[in-house]
């Protein structure tokens, strides 16, 4: 999921979770799901009328941190969305996001970094989502 790297670049070790990468991310799209107005049940959302009620479904690609002089982290997921028995949404998303410069190389700086990469992938499937929605 990660690696640790000295001053010459070189990996030294690697970041392991500590929790399920898995239930982080379903966790994190009911969230942003929830902020951005969606009533979300398992396996199910609904927008502001039952008529918009679709499944939410997908795949975990990558999730990956590193650091060397700066912290990265990068999430990608395939989200799909179906709508009485329909897809409407099929997508990659990729999202970046960085705590900033190494300095000590803590276990919060990575998590950081991971989850600025996970909003940003996020943001993009929720503004899919409402145009893919709206059209429906």
């Amino acid at each position: 999921m990660g690696a640790v790297r000295n001053g010459f670049g070189t990996r030294t070790a690697d970041v392991i979770p500590t929790n399920s990468v898995t239930e982080w991310v379903t966790q994190a799209i009911r969230t942003e799901l929830q902020n951005n107005g969606y009533t979300v049940s398992i396996g199910t959302l609904a927008g502001n009328s039952a008529s918009t009620s679709a499944v939410v479904s997908g795949e975990v690609l990558n999730v990956f941190c590193d650091q060397y002089v700066n912290y990265t982290g990068q999430v990608t997921l395939v989200v799909r969305v179906t709508k009485g028995g329909k897809e409407v949404l099929n997508k990659h998303y990729t999202g970046e996001g960085s705590a900033g410069t190494a300095w000590a190389m803590t276990t919060e700086s990575y998590a950081q970094s991971l989850a600025l990469a996970l909003s940003s992938a996020l943001n993009h499937f929720v503004s899919d989502l409402d145009k893919s929605l709206a059209a429906e």
